[in-house]
């Protein structure tokens, strides 16, 4: 049996880019009832529509090059596809997550390089660097506040350690739970809180210095115009 995929993300300035993937059972391992086939494809596919979003959205916020999201997303779905007996119901969301929190770290050691900053395009139609053109019906102010949010939202991710990072996607961003972290990360939940306090530490840090420096920046224009 083939499953045929589509990341599909013309609202991220992305290109249509159909992939396809084998989700093949081996009959060496288990021979399945034809119902109970249909009821597993029709659950990955469910999966699938429901969370390759916020699939996506984690890879980059995580600091994946935006020209390995593609193949990221690919080996997530692989991986749920090969492990969905394995997924408990209304779990799905947090192993996705995991999953992709996992790989994103091996893709940007693969990179050998610092993760590049995070772009506009991460959250899509709402946040995104579409959303901030003028046929988005936004007005102009509304478009400086959500480039400023993105940029603070960079600065602090970029700030922040790799395990603070993971754990603030994951939870402030994505809103799982401090116990399904845990559990996808195979840490204690204790450790979980830690790094989330650490994570928004830095975050309000970050909001200061840059708040500072719009204050300053300000000061310095009245006194020009006054002058």
């Amino acid at each position: 049996m083939w499953l045929v995929a589509a990341l599909v993300a013309p609202a991220r300035g992305m290109s249509f880019v159909p992939f396809r993937f084998p989700f093949r059972w081996s009959l060496a391992l288990r021979r399945p009832a034809r119902g109970v086939e249909r009821d597993e494809e029709r659950r990955f596919e469910l999966l699938v529509a429901t969370h390759l979003d916020a699939i996506y959205r984690t890879a980059r916020r995580l600091g994946v090059r935006q020209a390995d999201v593609e193949d990221l997303v690919q080996e997530v779905l692989v991986v749920l596809a090969r492990r969905l007996a394995e997924i408990e119901v209304d779990k799905e969301r947090a192993f996705a997550l995991g999953t992709t929190a996992r790989l994103a770290a091996n893709f940007r050691r693969k990179a050998r390089r610092r993760p590049e900053s995070l772009v506009g395009e991460m959250d899509g139609e709402a946040d995104g660097a579409s959303s901030l053109s003028p046929r988005s019906g936004l007005s102009g102010e509304r478009c400086v506040e959500q480039a400023e949010a993105l940029a603070v939202l960079r600065a602090g991710l970029d700030a922040m350690t790799e395990a603070q990072r993971v754990t603030f996607v994951l939870f402030e961003l994505e809103e799982l739970h401090a116990s399904e972290i845990a559990a996808e990360l195979g840490v204690a939940e204790a450790a979980v809180v830690s790094r989330l306090h650490r994570a928004r530490r830095v975050m309000r840090r970050i909001c200061e210095h840059r708040r500072l420096a719009a204050t300053a920046g300000h000061t310095e224009l009245v006194a020009e115009s006054q002058s």
